[in-house]
């Protein structure tokens, strides 16, 4: 039988003799993969927030995909207008698809209570026109991915 020690030795050699090392030196060198750019949405939302329902709107935007949801990655030229919509405990979770300035404007939203940005940013300022829900941010994201904001919806 093989003891906890001899197969945590081997953990530790395995890693240390991998293709892989832990360290920004080795991560910032590795070039990412073409197919990660065309993986647009899809593999974000696999990776990212689990336990979701869906929303009563799916999307917003001219980009909108007929053919339902695990087709958005198949060669849809997204613009700053075309939103993805899911729920969770209270809170909807909207995804521009093509995040072109630090200014959004999600039409089919005109009563929020707060919104906050999901990663490295912070929201500047947040409010319900007759347009929807205009969200600033502090900066124009430096990458084309989805950005996502958590809405506090009001009843």
């Amino acid at each position: 039988m093989t003891s906890v020690n001899e197969y945590l030795k081997l953990i530790d050699d395995t890693i240390a003799n991998g293709r892989y090392k832990a360290d920004w030196s080795f991560l910032s060198a590795h070039k990412i993969p073409d197919w990660y750019y065309k993986a647009k949405f899809g593999i974000f939302i696999h990776w990212g927030i689990y336990g979701t329902t869906p929303w009563k709107q799916f999307s917003e935007g001219s980009a909108n995909n007929s053919e339902g949801s695990f087709k958005d990655n198949d060669g849809i030229n997204f613009t700053s207008k075309d939103y993805r919509f899911t729920y969770k405990e209270g809170c909807l979770y909207a995804f521009c698809m093509h995040p072109d300035s630090n200014e959004f404007c999600i039409r089919s939203l005109s009563k929020a209570e707060h919104a906050e940005v999901l990663g490295d940013y912070t929201v500047t300022a947040c409010g319900n026109t007759a347009e929807g829900l205009k969200i600033v941010i502090d900066r124009q994201p430096a990458s084309d991915k989805p950005l996502g904001f958590k809405i506090s919806l009001l009843n």
